[in-house]
């Protein structure tokens, strides 16, 4: 956090962009007869912006490092090392501070040969160029700075807040009958039914259907034209008959019988429901998982369903027994919807930068 707060107050700082740099880039770069609008001037200012932060961040690290002695011993960065690797070894040094494997062991790719290495020299750079940055935070009274304080405060609160579930989840530990149980009772909620991907075709009578799919079959026309032209289907005109996955015993009985035992990629069909003849093309097919308990991935997933469903009862209890609490709802839509008036005038920005940037070609 304080390197991250040293970089984004003291590196970059803040990357003014004034009037006058905004119309010479609009007369050098913009389409002559392109009026000079709020939004144009706002895309502009964007764009320059965003090449003043890439030309500084590109001489940060020299910047950076001026006046540091760094050493690294890149024999430890060796990935057929890591095994026998003590997390004391040192990897490299900042002004006689060592960065020890233990520090950045978790942060190293676990890929070999010889881009494993450059990868794993770039990590360790990455994370030299942090503590440099902590170091000068410090130094510059940063760790007083009111967004760092609220950071830490909210950091802290997070740490707590996962080391509190973390001791109640070893408490939970449900007994294995318990997992059994649970899942029987919830099985339908647990698994995933196979799914389909389907493209269709939906006609009037059984007589255009099959004389559909006799054109498709034969080449004479694609189900995507055949879709476009003839389906029914009111969303057709977009979606050219795909409709996106599709889950078994979720649809009318005839068309699912259909849909499920079709092989990927064939068309079957006419089969009858409600809205007419559906002629049913299946392009992918997702399998069943956890169809049965003494599968690990099921047990997993079972189990630890059971672990958050304990976790929510927990604090559902808490809230009734030992804590009042109580909600200002007036306050609370007031809030939401300054929330939603904001996030409206940000997209709002973003559309008129987006639009300047189309006049500017």
């Amino acid at each position: 956090m304080l390197s991250a707060l040293y970089k984004e107050k003291v590196l970059i700082g803040d990357l003014p962009v004034s009037d006058k740099e905004i119309k010479e880039y609009f007369k050098n770069n913009v389409k002559k007869g392109t009026e000079f609008t709020k939004e144009v001037s706002l895309s502009i200012e964007a764009t320059l912006r965003k090449e003043k932060l890439k030309e500084k961040t590109a001489h940060l690290r020299e910047t950076l490092r001026k006046g540091q002695a760094i050493s690294v011993d890149e024999k430890t960065l060796n990935p057929g090392k890591d095994v026998k690797q003590q997390d004391s070894a040192v990897l490299a040094t900042v002004d006689h501070d060592a960065i020890t494997w233990g520090e950045v062991k978790m942060l190293m790719p676990a890929s070999t040969g010889t881009k494993a290495l450059k990868e794993r020299k770039e990590v360790l750079e990455q994370f030299i160029d942090e503590r440099i940055m902590a170091k000068k935070g410090l130094e510059a009274g940063l760790d007083r700075d009111p967004v760092y304080l609220a950071r830490v405060t909210e950091f802290r609160k997070t740490r707590l807040v996962n080391i509190h579930r973390e001791q109640l989840l070893k408490g939970f530990t449900p007994k294995d009958q318990e997992v059994r149980d649970y899942y029987q009772k919830n099985r339908d909620r647990i698994i995933q039914r196979e799914g389909r991907k389907v493209q269709m075709i939906v006609v009037k009578s059984k007589n255009e259907a099959e004389d559909l799919k006799k054109k498709i079959e034969s080449g004479k026309m694609t189900i995507f034209e055949a879709a476009r032209d003839y389906s029914i289907d009111p969303n057709v005109k977009t979606t050219l008959g795909e409709i996106g996955w599709v889950t078994q015993g979720t649809g009318f009985p005839d068309l699912d019988k259909l849909t499920f035992s079709l092989k990927k990629d064939r068309i079957g069909g006419p089969v009858e429901s409600p809205v007419g003849w559906h002629l049913v093309k299946v392009l992918d097919i997702r399998d069943a998982l956890y169809q049965d308990i003494s599968d690990k991935s099921a047990w997993d997933k079972t189990r630890r369903i059971l672990l958050h469903e304990k976790l929510d009862q927990y604090t559902v209890n808490l809230r009734k027994e030992k804590f009042s609490v109580e909600v200002d709802e007036d306050l609370f839509n007031r809030l939401i919807d300054q929330e939603a008036k904001t996030i409206k005038q940000e997209a709002d920005k973003e559309k008129s930068k987006e639009q300047g940037k189309e006049k500017q070609k």
